[in-house]
């Protein structure tokens, strides 16, 4: 007979994640926040899913389309703005009669 349901240990072995992780999981579906599985026990009492459900799930996480992420830009673009930014710091403190140490002020 096929085993139609998962404890927690069953899921920290399949899902690989730990088991306080699967319980911030849980309070989180519970609440409605995520699309984790629920499991068939009452709250307080030992976790239980049905194993069809948490199937149902890995498989529509293995369908979900590929987040799109948004292009960082390039360290010479970084350290061209970092340039540009103490380039117009050095050019306010000559104007205020400053040099870089502090040193200076109106006479």
């Amino acid at each position: 007979m096929e085993q139609r349901i998962y404890l927690k240990p069953d899921l920290v072995l399949l899902l690989r994640m730990s088991g306080s992780t699967i319980d911030r999981r849980v309070r989180d579906a519970r609440k409605g926040l995520t699309d984790f599985p629920v499991p068939i026990s009452a709250p307080g009492q030992r976790l239980l899913w049905d194993k069809r459900s948490v199937d149902q799930w890995l498989a529509n996480r293995a369908n979900a389309t590929t987040p799109v992420v948004q292009a960082v830009a390039s360290p010479s673009v970084k350290a061209r703005d970092f340039a540009e930014r103490q380039k117009r710091a050095a050019e306010a403190l000559a104007r205020h009669g400053f040099n870089r140490n502090g040193k200076g002020g109106a006479k």
